[in-house]
């Protein structure tokens, strides 16, 4: 689950960071990083779900993005330069994607499996990496500058958003275009779950099926702020969709009717940067801009906020 912006070097102090935010595969952990510099934190720290210990701490700078591998013993990320990361949690070592910035800085990344993670630049090309040396594997494209990218692991696709507001869906060996859409504006989020692409504008989300091959549009509430992004994830599950409801409220959508379900009411009104559902769907972070990241349960049909405190 990777989130992505290419990253400024003369951004103010006054700037607030975002928070990038990773599910470690088995629900147990995640990892933290912030997007902007100035007065925010320059390390990525991994923290245990259960209590909040600090299990491992990455001093990677300001980072546009972060993303585990599907064993989770890889945690990949982008730096302030566009420049690919690669580090081995356990041991500690890192390794850089062989990518010269100067051909255009990656602005997203995501894992396709353990042997392959697929990047996205602001030269428009989609690239597929080896993580476990660096080496380019395959790339194509190179129109407009990607801002994001989601991968259907299991069938190899791979969906890619435009600054323009154009999403384009390629299988991945052939490189064959499956599906384009024009967005009516700025494709703030893009995200996978359950053989559906979804993406959100500041006005609704839409979803594309891959198997029934048809589009479908959920509208909803324009967020509080609006900026580059806007914090969304679907549930691994394929079943809800949480987004950003500006005025400290997540809404949670059916993704089957289209219909919101619930709201979460946030105790402090301020801007959203993440949210990320973990791996079994049971649990939803929310990682606010000015304080700390909050944990919600499901609990039957209720979401409930946990008592663990993470210090970011």
């Amino acid at each position: 689950m990777g989130l992505a912006l290419p990253l400024s070097q003369s951004l103010k102090a006054y700037v607030l960071p975002e928070k990038i935010i990773a599910v470690h595969p088995t629900s147990l952990s995640l990892a933290i990083g912030t997007r902007f510099s100035g007065l925010s934190n320059q390390t990525v720290y991994v923290y245990n779900l259960t209590d909040g210990r600090v299990l491992k701490k990455i001093n990677s700078g300001p980072v546009g993005c972060l993303a585990f591998s599907p064993t989770g013993d890889l945690l990949a990320y982008i730096d302030s330069k566009g420049q690919g990361h690669i580090v081995d949690v356990k041991v500690g070592n890192s390794l850089l994607l062989a990518h010269k910035v100067s051909s255009g800085a990656l602005t997203s990344l995501t894992f396709l499996d353990h042997h392959a993670i697929a990047t996205g630049g602001m030269d428009g090309k989609v690239r597929i990496w080896d993580p476990r040396n660096g080496k380019l594997i395959d790339a194509w494209g190179g129109n407009s500058p990607i801002s994001r990218i989601a991968v259907d692991p299991k069938d190899r696709y791979i969906g890619v958003s435009s600054f323009d507001g154009r999403v384009s869906i390629f299988s991945i060996g052939q490189h064959k275009l499956a599906f384009q859409h024009q967005a009516p504006d700025m494709v703030l989020s893009l995200r996978y779950a359950a053989r559906r692409f979804v993406w959100a504008t500041a006005t609704q989300v839409e979803f594309f099926d891959l198997d029934t091959k048809k589009l479908s549009r959920v509208q909803v509430p324009p967020p509080r702020f609006i900026r580059p992004y806007r914090a969304m994830d679907c549930s691994p599950d394929g079943k809800l969709l949480a987004i950003d409801g500006g005025a400290n409220i997540v809404y949670l959508f059916d993704v089957k009717t289209g219909l919101k379900i619930t709201e979460i009411q946030l105790p402090k009104s301020e801007s959203i940067g993440s949210i990320v559902f973990t791996y079994d769907s049971m649990m939803l972070v929310v990682g606010l801009v000015e304080s700390q990241t909050q944990l919600y349960r499901k609990v039957g049909q209720v979401w409930r906020i946990l008592p663990v405190m993470l210090p970011q």
